[in-house]
């Protein structure tokens, strides 16, 4: 009524909203809810919603910490913002938007370190304090993973050979803070990419595959996982992975559960890649086990794990 814009309105009404729950001796999680929910009643942007989740939700110093070291990892040429291309790395162009229509704050078109800090809060406060620690570490993961294959596809692109692609992944991924299964696995997976960009064929690229992600020092699940996963990049079907997941596990030295359990993952993980959902990654999983030969119970034990 006094000429403020819905936005600066939407400010105004979280900080009231937010404030009121905390001279109530209110959490700042109820802060933090009552502040989105006066944005939102008032016709509030993203962005503003954002900020006011962000003001009442505190991150611990380990978890401002590891978002901070994603933070660098994203900023690939060291400039110490991360641009629009340096986040679709990591998401679609669609995600990218949403993501800077929140985090760009000034409209400069780069997000800041405090930007960057403002749009983890605002994902600590939407998931809760459980799941906040599960996104974390998945988007640490996802991170490493693309600036692996980022190095692969550029040394494929340089003509490496199988082992030298594998090599500049594997340092890719361990430079961005992933550990050695990881490690392993991207490692497998780029050398699978240069088998299969060399004309070689899906069983030739999984062999590959198994055998960088062991060089790399990878336990028979990354070499499992990494053979699987090259299957289903060469266009295999989920049965394919599957089987490709079970020669490689089994030839890593794993036993009879631990292979049952790498043909229930690789069936999951390639139902997932195709943008199949939890339930039906789940379905997969568990008829992969049992094709492999686990026991009902056994199966079932390995579909809630790929589901979780």
């Amino acid at each position: 009524n006094n000429g403020a814009s819905t936005d600066s309105a939407a400010t105004h009404a979280a900080a009231v909203a937010g404030g009121a729950v905390v001279e109530s001796g209110g959490s700042a999680e109820e802060a933090s809810a009552a502040a989105v929910a006066a944005v939102r009643e008032a016709g509030g942007s993203a962005f503003v919603e954002a900020h006011a989740a962000a003001e009442h939700t505190k991150l611990s110093e380990d978890e401002r910490a590891r978002a901070l070291v994603i933070f660098r990892m994203l900023d690939s040429d060291g400039s110490g913002v991360v641009e629009p291309c340096e986040l679709s790395v990591v998401v679609s162009p669609k995600e990218r938007d949403q993501m800077m229509a929140i985090l760009d704050t000034d409209g400069n078109k780069e997000v800041s370190a405090d930007e960057w800090l403002v749009y983890i809060a605002l994902k600590k406060h939407e998931q809760g304090s459980a799941k906040f620690k599960k996104f974390l570490g998945f988007l640490g993961k996802r991170v490493a993973k693309a600036l692996a294959d980022e190095a692969a596809r550029a040394k494929i692109a340089s003509g490496g050979s199988v082992d030298e692609v594998a090599s500049a992944a594997g340092v890719a991924a361990g430079k961005a803070g992933a550990n050695t299964e990881e490690r392993a696995q991207a490692a497998g997976e780029a050398a699978g990419a240069a088998v299969i960009a060399s004309g070689g064929s899906k069983e030739e690229a999984s062999k590959a595959a198994a055998k960088a992600a062991g060089a790399e020092g990878g336990s028979h699940k990354a070499v499992a996982a990494a053979a699987g996963a090259t299957v289903v990049s060469a266009g295999g079907s989920v049965e394919e992975a599957s089987v490709a997941a079970v020669k490689a596990a089994a030839s890593a030295g794993a036993s009879e559960e631990e292979v049952h359990e790498a043909a229930a993952k690789a069936a999951g993980a390639a139902v997932v890649s195709g943008g199949g959902s939890a339930s039906e990654a789940a379905q997969a999983a568990a008829e992969a086990a049992v094709n492999n030969g686990a026991s009902t119970d056994s199966a079932a034990t390995h579909a809630a794990a790929v589901a979780g």
